[in-house]
């Protein structure tokens, strides 16, 4: 998952947990980020995109996403003044994935598409350059997940092919990863399994 950063620009992430106040938690999010010393933009970044996962919970995938074009803006500069800087380059694809599958959720699968598909790339870019990040894999497979199910629902093409990308992707979780995520990968390629049969009836 995404690095648990410190700093005191955390404060608004208690202030929700603690209130349940997401607006007042934006607005302090925003203040900060203004503020914040370039040894915290990371973190402000990082928050961005926490904000925009608990609007996903609500539905709210638009506003979602706004936060976290903040979010990958941030991370860009970021890069800009650092591009060899591998942490930053994992972070940045965050807010692709989360924008990928909310673009599912939207019912806008060809933006989805080339959203995930791109963010993928980068990712075995990665994962090549980073070998042992298994929150990479775990993303690269939440990737090739939704990539199959959107053709197994026949909404892509290429779903044997998606499929196939899905179940290789699974063998390397097996490989690299914890008892705890097979075990919730397992449930999900049961899913897929399960839609296979299914297809084209």
């Amino acid at each position: 998952g995404r690095r648990r950063w410190t700093t005191p620009s955390a404060r608004p992430r208690r202030r929700w947990r603690k209130e349940g106040d997401l607006h007042g938690a934006i607005s302090a999010y925003r203040q900060a980020e203004r503020r914040a010393p370039p040894s915290d933009k990371p973190e402000i970044a990082n928050r961005l995109g926490w904000i925009a996962g608990h609007l996903d919970k609500l539905e709210r995938y638009e506003e979602g996403n706004a936060y976290r074009r903040q979010e990958a803006e941030i991370v860009d500069r970021l890069i800009r003044l650092d591009p060899l800087n591998l942490e930053y380059r994992d972070h940045r694809q965050f807010p692709e994935l989360g924008t990928g599958i909310a673009l599912v959720r939207l019912k806008r699968h060809a933006e989805a598409e080339r959203v995930l598909t791109s963010s993928d790339a980068e990712l075995l870019a990665l994962e090549q350059a980073m070998p042992g990040n298994t929150t990479i894999t775990v993303r690269r497979m939440r990737t090739a997940w939704w990539l199959a199910r959107n053709a197994l629902e026949g909404r892509l093409a290429n779903a044997a092919q998606r499929l196939a990308t899905a179940r290789a992707q699974f063998e390397r979780i097996k490989r690299l990863t914890n008892s705890k995520e097979v075990a919730h990968w397992t449930k999900y390629m049961q899913q897929l399994d399960e839609m296979e049969k299914s297809y084209g009836r």
